[in-house]
């Protein structure tokens, strides 16, 4: 066993040499980086869903996001913005995905964090998303709606899954999901007619919520809906279908898109 363990360890090293080299090759290219191109190895869960040994395949996709996320660190240590205070969800799994030599920045609000990497102050903030009792975080869609940032990634930790939100959208993996809100013409069959895009053009809508927009919005009762689909924004039939959103709807934004968890 200790044999195998001084091999771990000397694999570990190698991988973290690897991804420290990488970064030196990298500095100083880009000012304001995608989630892409701080690291370009496979992801914990592609890695996990290749397991077919005696290590269970959950094990192996906890013990790969640990080691991705100190590679990361090493690779380009990063500003990362999170709503909510220190030890709190946010921190948590920002801490979990970019490791230890990240520079956290806390932010009293999901506004606050989001406006981080809008000023350049950080290059990537962690905001709560969904949850699995209550759906969609409806200050999150709010402060995405009103902005120019993607979201990039989602963590998953103990039943919330938090965004990763960038300056610059992600590019395909290959198993994207991505996500818009919009809201509706005072019509009848108006969701209807928004749903009917989706089904001609072939494309799997996985989630539909909907909230009553925020106060201040300056139109109440008017509620803001949320969608998520399989596919990449750039996919030819999603590409189609936004732009007839346009103009069938009142109000459209892309949020971004992302892996699949």
């Amino acid at each position: 066993m200790s044999k195998l363990d001084s091999e771990i360890l000397a694999a570990l090293d190698a991988r973290a040499k690897a991804a420290r080299q990488l970064g030196e090759l990298r500095q100083g290219r880009q000012s304001s980086p995608s989630l892409g191109d701080l690291s370009a190895s496979p992801s914990a869960r592609e890695i996990a869903e290749r397991a077919r040994g005696d290590m269970p395949a959950d094990a192996v996709r906890t013990i790969f996001e640990e080691i991705h996320g100190a590679c990361l660190g090493l690779e380009r240590p990063v500003k990362i913005a999170f709503a909510g205070a220190e030890g709190e969800g946010c921190h948590s799994a920002a801490r979990h995905r970019f490791g230890q030599s990240a520079t956290l920045i806390g932010a009293p609000t999901i506004g606050a964090a989001l406006d981080e990497v809008t000023r350049k102050r950080a290059e990537l903030a962690v905001a709560p998303f969904e949850t699995a009792s209550e759906g969609p975080v409806r200050g999150t869609l709010q402060a995405l709606a009103t902005g120019d940032l993607r979201v990039v990634e989602l963590i998953e930790r103990d039943h919330v899954r938090y965004a990763v939100v960038c300056a610059r959208p992600s590019g395909p993996s290959g198993h994207d999901i991505t996500a818009c809100v919009f809201k509706l013409q005072d019509a009848p069959g108006s969701l209807l007619d928004i749903l009917r895009i989706f089904a001609e053009r072939g494309i799997n809508l996985i989630n539909v919520h909907s909230h009553p927009d925020l106060p201040g919005s300056g139109e109440p009762w008017v509620y803001l809906f949320y969608l998520e689909m399989r596919g990449h924004f750039t996919d030819r039939p999603i590409v189609g279908a936004f732009e007839e959103m346009k103009r069938a709807a009142r109000f459209f934004k892309l949020l971004g898109s992302y892996p699949s968890p």
